[in-house]
């Protein structure tokens, strides 16, 4: 024993295994790993200095927990080279592979070499054990197999790729996987980010690569923005900091570039993906970051008082009220119903709130009373244990009682409580004897037509509608669509009301023309919605449809169970092949139009000019004329002669403001219906206004533009010897639209200034006069709308986009790069 040191554990752990095996025994524990029962051990080793022991049931110990492992490495000759793999042998039977490393930087159960030298590898058990083995190859040759892949970037469709290739003329890559998943050779260059990049290839060489590389992405920046909108709404806007953006995607899940400002997300991020393949991003905090609260309080002499406060970590705010003041704290006029205070933080996070100063807690009623003389009154009656310290009527008395005014319909009156609670009520005088009922027609015209009908009487009456006019009967446009009512004040002080829902779909009726296989033709007229309807023709007949004996006009007069009348007509023979031009103004040209009877519809549009679309633009003094095909299979043309004139004046419409955009040779004279004499003037009213241009030569123009309610848009009369009369001059032309991005490289959008939502028809139009796309375009409240078009086959250049509606005409610019 005595040579055992100290410094040869292993030489040790040998001499005490052999002298203890017979008495060992190995137990097993619930782990499936095996022990030594020590009691034998130091029974046969009595005659033992105790620290040899001590160091011997140290080494023993360790010896038995140890777990026998092992792995050869196996090969598999290939045409250019090997395939290895491995095998393993483990003392515990249940023992499973937990990693797999190969000195070629694999995981893999197995790879393929083709070049000699030492290959290596190292598998680690679940259950700690670690086993290592080498091989050493050398009998491929002196030339090894060339391998080696690179990358490189590539163009396609507008967007920066990067793409691996293999660096040996003689071989491909045959698979690929990134670092990110995909599998294709090329993948957008904004996929690398700022982080090293990896791949693995495999070629049809046998060759296993993987290569990174440092990520450079294109520069891209995109910045979030806090809009206030005029009706005290916050809006985040999304706006690049460089050009060629393609769509955003915000994390509430829109795509919109503006959004309202979300109250249920403590910070809102947006994410800006650009046509060369950048993606930027940014982040803002909301409503978490920044707190504001309305503190109502009533001072000494019983007035209102709203304070802001914060208890946001940004003390340093900046507040404006709805009423104008800046202050911390307001006192509030008690005709107010509603009081908003917007805050603007140092952090540049804004918020708004409101309060509601009509109080629950509070009530007043409006009582009618009556004297002995038969007079009227109306008083106002707290339900509070505070009694109401001001009183405010609707018709501006400040008592708590009033005397009725027979020609007044309803009182309305606001109280003020000391305790700084505010109630409202309001009461109709209802006099019986009178009556009035909405009857409705319609005229020769399609119009509608609206009757306040009150029976049989001698009395004087007042008409109020809802619309705004005095008298009777009303017209208004086929397509309006909503309630209208009228109100009727008699001689005697009695009041009647009436109201009507218009529907158009629900007192409208088409006639149609059909012809049946012995050439006989039916007209039919039905209703647009599923309502039995009384028809009348004015040949008498009263059936839904007739024979036609002879060419004609025809009309039908319908009446709808609601009251409704209403009636259409269509003639029958030449006339019902027609086809007219209309011609509209604009800018260094004119719009043409096809026009048709309003039943019938365009099968085929071709224009002199080779254009197909039912509007065109010229810029060309000639003639030009149309061929059409009508769905009833009628074919017919029609010519206009189009004079350009030497001078011409047109108002375009930028907000508030009013331009007057002419051309000529050299200006002298222009002069605006209100005096004033710059290209330039303010709307200042909603009426009409004309502007008058003489140029150089004395050529003149002018032009007209309504904008009053219920005004027409009138029409440029041109220019002095060479006005033409033919087609309806329109020119209500409007820079209504923006383009953005401007320029364009891939998709483009529409932004709306204030349009209204309807369907309109859109052109683009090339610098040189070429149509290059034509659709249609549903405009609603969105603050954008993209257009899907592609624009990679465009030149550069300069282009114009056109919409149009029935009586609008918008335009813009852009540049295409």
């Amino acid at each position: 024993m005595d040579n055992l040191t100290y410094h040869h554990p292993h030489k040790s752990l040998n001499f005490a295994q052999s002298a203890i095996k017979k008495d060992a025994e190995i137990l097993y524990s619930d782990h499936k790993r095996p022990r030594l029962q020590i009691c034998s051990i130091v029974q046969g080793f009595g005659s033992l200095k105790p620290l040899w022991i001590l160091l011997f049931i140290v080494f023993a110990n360790a010896m038995a927990v140890a777990q026998r492992c092992s792995v050869n490495i196996l090969k598999e000759k290939t045409e250019n080279g090997y395939i290895l793999f491995f095998r393993t042998e483990s003392s515990s039977a249940e023992a499973i592979i937990k990693s797999i490393n190969w000195s070629t930087g694999s995981s893999d159960e197995k790879i393929r070499v083709n070049t000699n030298g030492k290959y290596c590898i190292r598998i680690a058990f679940d259950n700690g054990c670690v086993a290592e083995k080498c091989l050493e190859i050398g009998d491929l040759g002196t030339e090894p197999t060339r391998c080696g892949i690179d990358f490189k970037k590539e163009e396609q469709n507008g967007r920066v790729f990067i793409c691996v290739y293999s660096t040996n003329p003689n071989d491909e890559i045959k698979e690929v996987r990134w670092a990110n998943g995909s599998n294709d050779r090329c993948i957008p260059y904004s996929s690398i980010g700022s982080a090293s990049f990896c791949v693995k290839v495999i070629t049809k060489n046998g060759c296993e690569l993987s290569k990174c590389l440092e990520g450079d992405p294109p520069v891209c920046k995109v910045e979030i923005e806090r809009v206030i909108r005029d009706n005290g709404g916050i809006y985040l806007r999304a706006s690049p900091g460089t050009e060629g953006v393609k769509s955003f995607q915000w994390s509430n899940g829109s795509t919109e570039r503006c959004i309202p400002l979300p109250s249920d997300l403590k910070e809102i991020c947006v994410k800006a993906f650009f046509g060369n393949g950048c993606i930027a991003s940014d982040c803002v905090p909301t409503g978490e970051a920044c707190r504001l609260e309305i503190v109502r309080k009533t001072d000494e002499s019983g007035n209102i008082v709203l304070c802001a406060e914060t208890s946001s970590v940004s003390q340093n705010y900046r507040i404006k009220w709805s009423t104008g003041d800046t202050t911390k704290c307001i006192r509030v006029p008690t005709q107010l119903k509603e009081v908003c205070a917007v805050a603007v933080f140092a952090n540049g996070c804004e918020i708004r709130k409101c309060i509601t100063l009509v109080n629950t807690d509070c009530k007043i009623e409006i009582v009618r009373k009556t004297d002995d003389a038969g007079n009227v009154f109306l008083c106002a009656v707290g339900n509070s244990s505070t009694a109401p310290v001001r009183y405010k009527w609707s018709n501006g008395d400040t008592t708590s009682c009033i005397r009725w005014d027979k020609s007044v319909e309803k009182y309305c009156i606001t109280a003020e409580f000391r305790n700084g609670c505010i109630a409202e009520d309001c009461i109709m005088i209802d006099v019986p004897g009178c009556a009035v009922k909405i009857v409705r027609s319609t005229d020769e015209k399609g119009n509608i037509v609206l009757c306040a009908d009150t029976g049989p009487t001698d009395e004087l009456k007042r008409y109020f509608w809802s619309t705004g006019d005095s008298t009777a009967c009303i017209k208004i446009r086929p397509e309006f669509k909503g309630e209208l009512c009228v109100k009727v004040l008699d001689s005697n002080g009695c009041w009647a009301r009436d109201c009507i829902n218009i529907r158009p779909e629900e007192c409208k009726i088409v006639i149609t023309q059909k012809r049946d296989a012995e050439g006989l033709t039916y007209l039919c007229a039905g209703p647009l919605s599923n309502t039995k309807i009384r028809v009348v023709w004015n040949t008498g007949d009263t059936s839904d449809c007739i024979v036609v004996k002879e060419d004609g006009y025809y009309c039908a007069k319908a009446y709808f169970p609601n009251g409704c009348e209403t009636s259409a007509c269509i003639m029958v023979g030449e006339d019902t092949c027609k086809v007219g031009i209309r011609q509209a103004r604009v800018e260094n040209g004119f719009l043409l139009s096809a026009t048709a009877r309003k039943d019938a519809s365009f099968k085929y549009i071709q224009w002199s000019t080779n254009e197909n679309t039912q509007t065109i633009f010229v810029d060309k003094t000639g003639e030009y004329c149309v061929k059409v095909e009508l769905e009833n299979g009628c074919v017919a043309t029609a010519c206009i002669k189009v004079e350009l004139p030497s001078c011409q004046v047109i108002i375009v419409r930028e907000g508030n403001r009013l331009f007057a955009k002419t051309s000529g040779e050299g200006d002298k004279y222009l002069e605006w219906s209100t005096g004033e004499t710059t290209r330039e003037i303010l709307i200042t009213t909603l009426t009409k206004y004309c502007v008058k241009y003489v140029d150089a030569s004395g050529c003149v123009a002018e032009a007209c533009i309504d904008l009053s309610p219920r005004g027409v848009k009138d029409n440029n009369t041109g220019e002095g010897n060479n006005s033409s009369s033919q087609g309806d001059l329109n020119t209500f032309v409007e820079e209504g639209i923006d383009v953005f991005p401007n320029p364009v490289s891939d998709r483009f959008y529409l932004r709306a200034n204030n349009l209204p939502a309807a369907s309109y028809q859109y052109q683009v139009i090339s610098s040189a006069g070429q149509l290059i796309s034509q659709g249609n375009i549903a405009l609603n409240d969105a603050y954008s709308i993209p257009l899907e078009i592609d624009t990679n086959s465009w030149d550069s250049g300069i282009y114009i986009i056109r919409m149009w509606s029935a009586d609008r005409i918008f335009y813009s610019r852009f540049m295409k790069q």
